[in-house]
């Protein structure tokens, strides 16, 4: 602080190079020692000179003057021909001492620059290694662990201390419904399915610790339903599909509907549409929609290609409309009809 008898007078301005001296608090990043540039010229603020600065970082401060000294740009330039000639010391370091004394014996003159690694990579040791790939499996198969402790939470009803039903306990205390808790507890046979099979066609040493599996639940819906065999097949051509990378939904569920359509071209075509019959009771088939897949549904009309279906919602108790094609819809025998209480 200035003597109260000393009128207080900036001595730096704007455009000025300076240099922190004293830092009298704990600021992160900020370390005397600092060079900057003054933004503004400096304000009388409370009885004290303050400064806006930026600093070589590209912080931008207000800082006490007291607390800076101006440097001149010769000043400034020797600082940065000290601290290059202190790097360069630090990379001639890095050549082995065999390398020198060969040198020196052979009394040659030899101009060895070493060029640093600007890029940003480094070398992860073997142990650095299996952390990263254990931390990043376990952000993928974050949908994972959420299956499997939603698994623990309804069989061990976990949840009766607060709430009567699970339902309502994923409602209240994960803001989703019974659909979305299903689809979570489904993709956990659907991921083990697809890590047993690999695991068992491959032998021990040749499984790579870069197998992809699925990272979100919506890329595991479209396998819900089908055959372990048929998911591992699925997924492994979506992984094809996709360039040798992790597939998108849409990828899988494309890979899927043109695996139901294969095998069903293999069948012989019998006018299909003439077996549907308005009114006409129907086994639904989509394996690569859970909600719908094996449901039954009431015809509504029929299209050249297409059938409209409705289908009740059991939790809402409500009917809902489904464009569905031919193939995706199997009519039930009349006799079946009074066994079934789902559609009336």
């Amino acid at each position: 602080m200035a003597k109260s008898n000393e009128p207080l007078i900036p001595k730096s301005k704007k455009g000025d190079r300076i240099r922190i001296t004293h830092v009298s608090c704990a600021i992160k990043n900020v370390r005397e020692g600092m060079l900057g540039k003054v933004l503004k010229p400096p304000q009388i603020v409370a009885g004290v000179v303050r400064v806006e600065i930026e600093l070589e970082d590209g912080q931008i401060i207000i800082w006490a003057e007291q607390d800076l000294e101006v440097i001149s740009e010769e000043e400034l330039n020797k600082r940065i021909s000290d601290e290059r000639a202190q790097v360069k010391d630090k990379q001639n370091m890095l050549i082995p001492q065999s390398v020198k004394e060969n040198l020196n014996n052979d009394n040659q003159i030899v101009s060895v620059e070493v060029v640093p690694d600007e890029s940003g990579i480094e070398e992860l040791t073997p142990e650095e290694e299996q952390d990263k790939l254990r931390f990043e499996r376990q952000v993928e198969r974050a949908f994972y662990s959420a299956g499997v402790a939603l698994v623990q939470l309804r069989d061990r009803r976990l949840y009766r201390n607060t709430h009567s039903t699970f339902e309502s306990y994923c409602r209240d205390r994960f803001n989703f419904g019974r659909h979305t808790a299903n689809r979570l507890i489904a993709a956990i046979q659907v991921v083990d399915n697809l890590v047993t099979i690999v695991t068992k066609n491959q032998p021990d040493e040749n499984i790579s610790p870069q197998i992809i599996l699925p990272t979100r639940e919506s890329q595991v819906r479209p396998l819900v339903g089908l055959e372990p065999e048929k998911q591992h097949q699925a997924w492994t051509r979506a992984i094809k599909e996709a360039g040798g990378k992790t597939p998108t939904a849409k990828k899988v569920k494309e890979v899927v509907e043109q695996m139901y359509l294969q095998v069903n071209s293999k069948t012989p075509n019998f006018a299909h549409h003439l077996q549907l019959q308005p009114r006409g009771l129907v086994e639904i088939n989509t394996p690569h929609l859970i909600a719908l897949h094996q449901r039954y549904g009431r015809i509504h009309l029929i299209h050249q290609s297409t059938v409209e279906v409705w289908v009740r919602n059991m939790s809402s108790m409500t009917m809902r409309k489904q464009t569905l094609k031919h193939q995706q819809v199997q009519p039930v025998p009349f006799e079946k009809e009074s066994q079934l209480l789902e559609v009336r």
